[in-house]
């Protein structure tokens, strides 16, 4: 399907492409569901724009596309394009500076640079060099920059830097308080390790989904790191899988800088919290769950809870209900790192972070897409070495003290 593109608000052309661009002056508001990228002007550019006989234009092209050219630019200093790209995929936007003069065609600068869709913006450098003819320009002095002189030139016109959109993860605010950790003697499926104890947590914000491939490939990508592997599922808003703690980890500390937050993974207690909603029963859903309300294997009954089909992969975030507090796949879909090291008996580990690396186990919570019902309890424990990932494990992001 064709898509409009606009420049200023003026339809400028229609053309068959996934991608909608939108320029618009800087102190217009962000469109809704796009994502905002600040061009500086390169100062050599600058120069250019003030020479009588430069005709400038900017180019844009969105994965190889055919571009979108925006004429007579350069009486600013910068500008914003807004794109409106595709969910569940990467993309490479191609800018480059194009000059006319003589009738002839001149590239004064290119810069590639890939990017994924997401909804707040942040700050990254564009750090590769703007391939050019030069930076002078005007080589003989006499107030004419001509085609020879810009040809002649060599030097690279660098970037200056760019705002390109972070995919950052919504979080649900969550009021702290005190409740019973661990499950009662009684309770179904309970495991040795679910002490049941009295603890009491702070305010925090807990991810509304599980991180997403398609949020954790931008970190992969910017980072030049390996992207996990998928298993063939498909990318885009699946939650990640084969991640191991250390990469969670990492992603919390690159989405920090990103952003100036103070992301983290969630502890276990933290967890748990949110996972039971105010609630003290096995499931945020109370004593049962059933196949509509949580990804899991319901062939197998909890508590007397209708049978349902096996599952056989995890799914998007956020295809089943949220718990009481709006949060969802708490049960099932994914297992999750907490930030937590593991103790069969709690030995208020479950408080706090252990951010070190010569920790042997942390806490896995949650259950996942390939675990019976009793596994997929607001207690259930899972623990592993932090250099370990498995296709059923994931994670979700906090922000806190």
């Amino acid at each position: 399907m064709s898509n409009t593109i606009r420049y200023c608000g003026e339809l400028a052309l229609v053309i068959a492409a996934t991608i909608a661009l939108v320029s618009c002056s800087a102190d217009e508001d962000q469109q809704a569901g796009l994502s905002a990228i600040q061009l500086p002007m390169p100062a050599a550019i600058r120069q250019i724009s003030a020479l009588e006989d430069a005709v400038l234009s900017l180019e844009i092209s969105i994965n190889n596309g055919l571009p979108v050219v925006f004429n007579g630019q350069g009486s600013t200093d910068s500008w914003r394009i807004s794109i409106d790209a595709p969910a569940s995929r990467e993309n490479t936007i191609t800018i480059t500076w194009i000059e006319t003069i003589d009738q002839q065609r001149v590239t004064l600068a290119q810069q590639e640079q890939s990017f994924t869709t997401g909804t707040t913006a942040s700050t990254l450098n564009l750090n590769s060099e703007y391939r050019s003819t030069g930076t002078g320009f005007d080589y003989d002095s006499d107030g004419v920059s001509n085609l020879a002189e810009r040809q002649n030139s060599s030097d690279p016109i660098r970037a200056d830097s760019g705002q390109f959109v972070i995919n950052e993860p919504e979080t649900v605010n969550i009021t702290g308080g005190c409740y019973t950790m661990g499950s009662s003697t009684n309770e179904e499926g309970r495991g040795p390790s679910e002490i049941s104890h009295d603890v009491c947590v702070g305010d925090f914000q807990i991810g509304k989904y599980e991180v997403t491939f398609e949020q954790y490939d931008q970190f992969a990508t910017t980072t030049n790191r390996e992207r996990p592997n998928d298993a063939n599922w498909g990318r885009g808003s699946l939650p990640v899988t084969n991640v191991n703690w250390f990469d969670a980890r990492d992603y919390t500390i690159w989405l920090s800088e990103q952003t100036n937050k103070q992301y983290r993974l969630p502890t276990e207690a933290e967890w748990e919290y949110a996972a039971r909603a105010g609630t003290s029963t096995p499931f945020s859903t109370g004593n049962q769950i059933n196949a509509e309300q949580a990804n899991y294997n319901a062939r197998i009954s909890y508590n007397g809870s209708p049978a349902g089909a096996t599952s056989t992969r995890s799914v998007a975030v956020g295809s089943y209900p949220a718990n009481p507090w709006g949060i969802f796949d708490m049960h099932g879909n994914q297992s999750e790192w907490t930030c937590s090291t593991f103790a069969i008996l709690y030995d208020g580990g479950e408080l706090t972070c252990n951010p070190t690396t010569g920790v042997n186990t942390y806490a896995i919570r949650g259950g996942a897409w390939n675990n019976p019902p009793a596994n997929i309890r607001s207690a259930v424990r899972f623990r592993d070495t932090p250099d370990r990932n498995y296709f059923y494990v994931g994670f979700r992001i906090a922000i806190g003290n």
